[in-house]
């Protein structure tokens, strides 16, 4: 139960931090699909 609330906690904070920068999320988010994502957010590489 532990592992489940913190990573809630992480979501939490990356949606307000998303949120006080102005930028808006997907309305359905495509969990692990962070390569469609990142192009999708107009980047053309992967950070490394």
């Amino acid at each position: 139960a532990y592992m489940f609330s913190h990573e809630a906690h992480h979501r939490g904070q990356i949606l307000m931090l998303a949120h006080q920068l102005g930028y808006r999320l997907p309305q359905y988010p495509g969990v692990w699909q962070w390569d469609r994502l990142w192009k999708e957010a107009g980047f053309g590489t992967r950070p490394r």
